[in-house]
């Protein structure tokens, strides 16, 4: 699950980065996203993306929840012949 941005980082003294963690989750699973900020002034542009959610932040304060059912996979196109 990729989280894009400034973990941490302050006056803009950090580059931007990627992390990527390993998830397992079944399509269809009901999942509560808990988002959170040690200083309480929001993550400052940074987001999470991950099982079909995009772009989630903590826009202010310190922590941030969102629920989401996590999607089915498209279906694969066939082959070409």
């Amino acid at each position: 699950v990729p989280y894009t941005g400034s973990d941490g980082c302050r006056w803009g003294l950090c580059p931007d980065f990627q992390t990527e963690y390993g998830v397992s989750l079944s399509p269809g699973v009901e999942c509560e996203l808990v988002m959170k900020d040690l200083y309480g002034d929001g993550w400052e542009g940074a987001s999470w993306s991950g099982l079909g959610q995009e772009g989630l932040t903590v826009a202010s304060g310190s922590e941030e929840k969102k629920s989401f059912v996590v999607p089915f996979a498209s279906p694969s196109p066939p082959p070409l012949a």
